[in-house]
């Protein structure tokens, strides 16, 4: 029942079948309330809220292991209960690596300022190192991980998108974060 043209009168909505389909496939166990109408700008959308009963928040992982990829320390992991209490955390970070890394980078800068174009060598040896640090802090997480029993191991969010700014911004520009991802969740 909505209000329109000044009296509360009952509109049919038609629904889409993916619609339909998905709450008659998903939710057919679960308790139906009553729809609500939201405004985002200028439309309108319909929600159906549905009740959960008890037993599927059993199914939630009570421990989780949260990673914080970054820059200055590869990751940070750290074991959380479900109400957001940490109970153990660990600082991943490989110096050696990365003082190569920036080693052969400072190597490459050196070459550019003396007029070299190609630097394929140099290039390679920081690809390298660079696969290396993601493979060492992927099985670091993991291992974190299996010691504690963790059900679900979580990421961050990171989107870094346009231009890269600050003294940073080639490290920034090379840091695999995607690759320690993909390889964890292999």
């Amino acid at each position: 029942k909505v209000f329109y043209n000044n009296s509360w009168d009952y509109i049919d909505v038609p629904l889409k079948k993916t619609d339909v389909n998905y709450i008659k496939n998903n939710c057919y166990s679960l308790k139906e309330l009553s729809p609500s109408l939201q405004k985002k700008g200028k439309n309108y959308y319909i929600r159906f809220p549905f009740e959960c009963s008890a037993n599927i928040d059993k199914k939630k992982p009570n421990i989780i292991c949260a990673v914080d990829l970054g820059i200055n320390h590869v990751a940070v992991c750290s074991i959380m209960t479900k109400e957001g209490t940490v109970l153990k955390r660990k600082f991943i970070s490989c110096n050696r690596k990365e003082d190569s890394l920036g080693h052969y980078l400072n190597k490459i800068k050196k070459h550019k300022k003396m007029g070299s174009k190609e630097n394929k060598t140099l290039w390679a040896k920081v690809n390298n190192f660079n696969q290396r640090i993601s493979i060492l802090a992927s099985n670091e997480i993991i291992n974190f991980a299996k010691e504690n029993n963790v059900q679900v191991i979580v990421f961050e969010y990171l989107d870094i998108s346009g231009k890269k700014r600050g003294s940073r911004k080639q490290r920034l520009t090379l840091w695999r974060k995607r690759d320690i991802q993909k390889r964890v969740e292999l």
